[in-house]
């Protein structure tokens, strides 16, 4: 076959294109997305664009590659196709792929794949990847490509079978190739409408998307423009991805795509931010406030205590000594655990899960707040941290750790922490409800932003916390301790012109979180 491809004269610029959708048919949404996003990379090309050849080449290892053109059909687009694949990895010097027609052997085909670092899926239509990929093993050794890092690579028609219901190599996606008619992406909405728990794909035609782990961008002159579906309050969200520089999270679409099938988030009435039991130390980072280690093990239990230290929002390596730890055997703790790992078998362990059982206190560390979402929502062990902290238990979290611990997730864009609202990472492990908290907050200057968010969400208490200050929560009351302050965004009380929009609170001051106000002194 590749004997017959030298010959023939690439003339993908001539083929007229025509918009082509795939209906993804997903009877429910993902009960659990894999935060790390897929295995290896894709890329989907609306045509044979040299850049979308060269991005895979380079995912396929480059001048090491070993790719696999597999032609699910003997059509003239797809020879064409293949031939154009082969011209352009020679021009760049890289190693020849294997061109190779499913149907005529495909115990050969799967030989192939066992070896190889990237597979391009070639056909007229998705219909006929379908039925290519339905002989014996082929769908596995594709799958394993993808496992083991490599690249798997479509064009122009083919792509919608990246979607889930042929495929489902792109996780909870639905797919439109878009050939210059300009209403695949309306097309799309219809799909998204009916299945809100789907992210819609659309590929221009001179454009190719990339998806590596959960890192999305785009190559080519063209773009992609990827859809969220409307529900609730929340309006069809369009991200438009054009240029080198344009980037989205993979995760973060799916966990937004998910959260339009559950119930609104937050709620229009959240539970008041009372605590039945137990104690939390929001820390607004930058330091400790003076006595406050001492304080948290001692009401751990001192001797007694058995506190857990989680540095989950620290970028890979997670280090494994911890200083946190030592302060809190140094301060007379009885027991101190470090828990490093962050994957959903380590945290669903045995092992873990005993840890958290016998906790009696508990440490979040500062990082990224979004990678403590990623790791314990909607775990067993999150349903342990609740468990600890409702028979008296003690929670306490600096920097993340401290936005972590609200019912809204503030300020937990993976792509950065400029953005107070994220969608897709809105929610916190909620052990005080109706609040969101954000960190460094005069530090910073996010004032501004924590009028943004209340504004969006006015039911909300928003709650910035100033570097090396702790706010102190027990019942329904929150004591300040440490050289900043506290400050206190309520959208009950009416914006008055020329003055703040929020209350600040000092050390050793107190505010009534369910009535929200600042307490007077000896008041309740």
């Amino acid at each position: 076959m590749l004997s017959v491809l030298k010959g023939i004269k690439p003339l993908l610029s001539c083929i007229a294109w025509q918009a082509i959708l795939v209906i993804a048919v997903v009877a429910s949404p993902a009960k659990r997305i894999d935060p790390a996003g897929i295995s290896g990379a894709l890329v989907l090309a609306g045509r044979g664009a040299d850049a979308a050849v060269d991005r895979f080449n380079e995912l396929a290892g480059g001048s090491k590659m070993q790719v696999v053109i597999l032609c699910l059909d003997d059509g003239k687009f797809t020879t064409q196709l293949a031939a154009r694949i082969v011209q352009r990895s020679r021009e760049e010097e890289l190693p020849a792929p294997s061109v190779m027609v499913t149907k005529k052997d495909p115990d050969a085909v799967i030989s192939a794949l066992d070896t190889a670092t990237g597979v391009w899926l070639l056909a007229h239509d998705s219909a006929a990847i379908r039925g290519g990929m339905e002989l014996s093993g082929m769908q596995a050794s594709v799958s394993a490509v993808l496992e083991r890092g490599g690249v798997v690579g479509g064009h122009g028609a083919g792509c919608p079978a990246f979607a889930d219901d042929v495929l489902a190599l792109l996780p909870g996606s639905a797919i439109s190739v878009e050939g210059g008619s300009g209403d695949g992406v309306f097309r799309l909405d219809k799909v998204l409408r009916a299945r809100p728990f789907l992210v819609g794909y659309e590929i221009d035609e001179t454009a190719a998307l990339v998806v590596h782990g959960r890192r999305v961008t785009v190559v080519g002159k063209g773009e992609a423009v990827i859809s969220l579906a409307p529900a609730g309050e929340r309006k069809l969200r369009r991200i438009k991805l054009k240029g080198r520089d344009a980037v989205a999270d993979l995760t973060a679409l799916r966990f937004a795509a998910l959260a339009r099938s559950r119930d609104p988030f937050p709620a229009a009435k959240p539970p008041s931010p009372r605590l039945a039991a137990g104690t939390l130390m929001i820390i607004g980072g930058g330091g400790m406030p003076r006595g406050i280690i001492s304080q948290f093990v001692e009401q751990a239990g001192g001797d007694n205590a058995s506190i857990v230290v989680l540095p989950t929002a620290m970028p890979d390596p997670v280090p494994v000594k911890s200083s946190i730890a030592d302060s809190f055997r140094r301060a007379g703790a009885g027991k101190v655990t470090v828990l490093t790992g962050r994957r959903l078998e380590q945290v669903e362990s045995e092992e873990y899960l005993e840890v958290l059982r016998e906790a009696t206190g508990i440490w979040f560390g500062g990082g990224r707040q979004w990678r403590f979402a990623d790791a314990y929502l909607d775990t067993r062990a999150q349903k342990l941290m609740h468990e600890m902290l409702a028979r008296g238990g003690v929670i306490m979290g600096s920097s993340a750790g401290a936005s972590i611990q609200a019912d809204y997730l503030a300020r937990a864009n993976p792509l950065g922490n400029r953005d107070i609202i994220a969608e897709g990472y809105e929610r916190g492990l909620g052990f005080i409800k109706g609040v969101a908290i954000d960190q460094h907050f005069a530090e910073r200057k996010r004032f501004k932003d924590m009028s943004l968010l209340v504004t969006r969400y006015p039911q909300l208490l928003g709650i910035g916390i100033d570097e090396g200050t702790a706010l102190i929560v027990e019942g329904e009351v929150g004591r300040v301790s440490g050289k900043g302050s506290v400050h206190f965004y309520d959208r009950r009380k009416p914006l008055i012109k020329g003055s703040s929009d929020y209350e600040s609170v000092h050390d050793g001051g107190r505010y009534q979180l369910v009535r929200r106000r600042i307490l007077a002194p000896g008041k309740n």
